[in-house]
């Protein structure tokens, strides 16, 4: 299960091995015609008939299939599904704009179009391009930027409740701490 922030290339599709794993999601790159995985969210069908598919750890499954328009241009935010555990969005970023996004609850972003950096405070930067997937913990504000030329389409999937605090070196640190010495 991923706890730091990531990016990287979706995996090759895969019936029931996970792509990526969240403390609050697993997600999976199905190949087509591939059954969706019991409590499905949302989905997202890709250029190659391959799905992508959000399962929340807490959510009773939707199965919500979220359509990334490809002539959404330029900075546009548009919510595409919304239940009681899970928020999905269609983001564009113009080139050479960015976004913030704040710490509230974890983000993992499916890049479809255009290149572009996921940054988070600390310094870390992450490179995405199309069929990349970028997970950003709670706690962690980020900022994505598009490098253009073709702006950045990805559609964004959150979870929702509780929300995450402010992650912090000394507040990760103190917490190490508290768990007291590991076996090496």
């Amino acid at each position: 299960m991923e706890s730091l922030a990531l990016a990287r290339a979706l995996p090759a599709p895969h019936a029931t091995a996970p792509a990526l794993e969240t403390p609050a999601a697993v997600c999976y790159h199905l190949p087509p015609g591939a059954p969706l995985p019991a409590r499905t969210e949302a989905f997202v069908t890709l250029p190659d008939a391959t799905r992508f598919a959000y399962v929340s750890r807490e959510g009773a499954g939707a199965a919500a299939e979220v359509a990334a328009d490809p002539l959404l241009r330029g900075n546009a935010f548009k919510p595409a599904h919304a239940s009681a555990s899970t928020l999905v969005a269609v983001l564009s970023l113009a080139a050479s704009r960015r976004l913030d996004m704040g710490p509230e609850s974890e983000r993992v972003l499916l890049v479809l179009r255009g290149r572009g950096l996921v940054s988070l405070e600390n310094g870390d930067a992450h490179r995405v391009e199309p069929m990349h997937v970028a997970f950003v913990p709670g706690g962690e504000p980020a900022r994505v930027w598009s490098q253009g030329p073709d702006d950045v389409l990805a559609v964004v999937f959150q979870p929702q409740g509780e929300k995450a605090e402010k992650r912090t070196l000394a507040g990760e640190l103190a917490k190490r701490r508290a768990q007291g010495p590991r076996d090496q």
